[in-house]
């Protein structure tokens, strides 16, 4: 157990790990956040697969689009290369504590929409993201944020990464200028009142269809299952394939 963050708990029943963050940003990621998985080759799937994907992408982001969601983009397979039954992982990032809003709002849209393909993958607030790019150093994490695709807020994006020293050295030729205007804001009373109820209300609810799901799919093939770390500044799923693709990875 670090000062940052509370370990996992691996004794809920059916769940891989779950972990909670007590602060956001830092190291708690340590490359394994990205919901990559295996990739098919080039020219393996036709195009008009991925633009599918990318249009199912862009609808469910045009129900998002608000004040209080600062970017939506696309990660995992699809900023890659998919497979045809591969779902299209979402990346959203929300204003300094309207992280838990903006996901009440997107789970409801994903339920009434009947949107299963799209996941609701990586989230955070600002504050969270910022530090997660200031302190990213793994280099499948790097590789993953610069395929991401964003359906908006591409400016704010930008920043993030110009703001990684990792991915600058890395990939230098995604690093520009650009003039993102100062995005933190501090929340009034209401509105952190408002976060807590969301959170409240929301997380339990994430965290019993994670044990449900897990639970389904751990029978079958123990890759296929998940850790959730959650906390009021984060929601994202890391699944088991990431690591066995990151552990290849780092053997290269």
């Amino acid at each position: 157990m670090t000062k940052n963050f509370i370990p996992y708990f691996g004794w809920f029943p059916g769940i891989q790990n779950i972990c909670f963050s007590r602060r956001r940003g830092g190291k708690v990621l340590g490359g394994t956040y990205m919901q990559t998985v295996v990739l098919a080759k080039p020219g393996e799937v036709p195009e008009s697969v991925r633009v599918a994907k990318m249009n199912d992408a862009r609808k469910f982001s045009s129900i998002l689009y608000s004040p209080s969601v600062l970017f939506a983009g696309i990660t995992g397979s699809v900023s890659y290369v998919p497979r045809e039954n591969d779902d299209v992982d979402m990346f959203i990032i929300s204003r300094e504590n309207q992280l838990w809003r903006c996901m009440f709002r997107a789970y409801l849209a994903r339920f009434l929409t009947r949107t299963r393909e799209v996941c609701l993958s990586l989230n955070m607030d600002i504050g969270y993201a910022k530090s997660m790019f200031v302190s990213m150093e793994d280099p499948l994490a790097a590789s993953d944020s610069v395929h991401v695709i964003p359906v908006f807020g591409e400016e704010f994006y930008q920043m993030l990464l110009n703001s990684s020293g990792f991915i600058s050295e890395r990939y230098p030729e995604v690093v520009r200028k650009n003039s993102a205007p100062a995005y933190r804001k501090k929340a009034g009373p209401m509105e952190l009142l408002l976060e807590l109820g969301a959170f409240l209300i929301l997380a339990p609810v994430v965290l019993m269809k994670a044990m449900v799901v897990n639970w389904k799919r751990g029978r079958s093939n123990s890759l296929m299952t998940y850790r959730i770390v959650l906390g009021r500044h984060c929601l994202y799923f890391d699944n088991m394939r990431y690591n066995a693709i990151r552990e290849q990875y780092y053997r290269k």
